[in-house]
């Protein structure tokens, strides 16, 4: 399952996501890449809006795997391959904040989407979306600015979003080709070793129901999160959780 990169660029999209799964519709190959420098209508978990200013990485990968099993943890796949990208790239070592932010001292730098095609029970395609705030002042971000950062506020200095995408999607075939392989317990492993959420008291609101607090305890080997409430243990999945907070 080696994957061969066939980089698309536009200077604005709605969406690199939206791009990204009509092309997979029309049959584009996997290891398509739509890379934006800027996003009208950018989208995040829970079609969420993801703002996006010029001067950030912004591009969505088109995935054609061969099994179902495991499909879930692309996006945790995502977010290693961002954070290690980044690391090597701009010397800024980003934590993974469960399920799928990439955070620097609480704050969010980046964060990863993936979305599934289905065809009856046969997985058609998946598209993974990446989206990192890179080159723009912070406040750029209004409302968000405070719970934000930026790379070059980061690195004090700009960085280059070239070589930031290419060491991403490095860190992404290495990581995706191991989980072709089956190799989820070594991904887990490192998953855990970057996730800011663990022994943190965290508040988060389910699909169905009202929001809790408790504190999180350990990443499973099928991506979920323990969280203890009271005396209880509960399993969070990131498709049943509307969102978490760190507190």
């Amino acid at each position: 399952m080696k994957l061969s990169w066939l980089v698309r660029e536009y200077k604005e999209v709605s969406s690199t996501q939206e791009v990204a799964e009509k092309l997979a519709l029309g049959g584009a190959p996997e290891g398509t890449v739509v890379l934006a420098e800027r996003q009208s209508s950018g989208r995040g978990r829970m079609e969420r809006h993801w703002l996006s200013p010029e001067g950030g990485l912004y591009f969505s990968i088109v995935l054609r795997p061969g099994r179902v099993e495991g499909v879930y943890l692309l996006t945790l796949v995502g977010a290693l391959a961002t954070a290690e990208g980044t690391r090597k790239a701009a010397g800024v070592s980003p934590q993974i904040r469960w399920p799928n932010d990439l955070v620097v001292d609480g704050r969010k730098v980046g964060g990863v989407i993936a979305t599934a095609s289905m065809r009856g029970e046969s997985l058609e395609f998946v598209v993974v979306g990446i989206g990192v705030n890179g080159n723009f002042s912070v406040y750029e971000l209004g409302d968000l600015s405070s719970a934000s950062a930026t790379l070059m506020e980061l690195a004090e200095g700009p960085v280059d979003l070239s070589s930031l995408r290419s060491r991403i999607l490095e860190e992404f075939a290495v990581h995706y080709e191991g989980w072709g392989r089956e190799e989820e317990r070594k991904l887990i492993k490192l998953a855990r070793s970057l996730l800011s959420t663990s022994g943190k008291k965290v508040e988060f609101k389910p699909l169905r129901g009202t929001v809790e607090r408790g504190i999180a305890e350990k990443l499973e080997d099928d991506g979920s999160l323990v969280v203890r409430i009271g005396r209880e243990r509960q399993r969070l999945r990131a498709e049943e959780v509307e969102w978490l907070r760190e507190l």
